[in-house]
């Protein structure tokens, strides 16, 4: 597969197969703990509610909605995989950093087009 990169991106931030590969691996692992904490979803729903004030109902909507929005972003991310598009900013087609795809990698836009600054803190790994 070819490097790419956007102007002003060190080689370092290149997005190459293997680090394309890590990424699905990283994402596949992901969906695979989402989907097992979905199947347990009420259980934690009820730790979350005891943890905020909120009515269990509330609680377990939102964190089934939440799960099942990352679920949706990480499928579409394998999607991407499969079809050679990722990596590709779904708004202006420039190359995403690979330093973002670490942090983010289910991500379908740059941080331009996101609209999203990622401090160093924000990093999940």
């Amino acid at each position: 597969m070819k490097r790419t990169r956007k102007s002003g991106t060190s080689t370092r931030d290149w997005l190459t197969a293997a680090r394309i590969e890590k990424l699905r691996d990283e994402l596949r692992g992901e969906l695979a703990q989402l989907q097992r904490r979905l199947q347990e979803w009420p259980s934690e729903a009820l730790v979350a509610c005891q943890s905020r004030s909120m009515s269990a109902d509330d609680s377990q909507a939102e964190l089934c909605d939440r799960m099942d929005v990352q679920c949706t972003q990480i499928l579409a991310a394998l999607d991407r995989v499969r079809d050679g598009t990722y990596g590709r900013c779904a708004c202006c087609t420039e190359p995403i950093p690979y330093s973002r795809l670490q942090v983010v990698p289910e991500t379908s836009t740059c941080v331009t087009c996101g609209g999203l600054e990622l401090p160093l803190a924000s990093a999940r790994r």
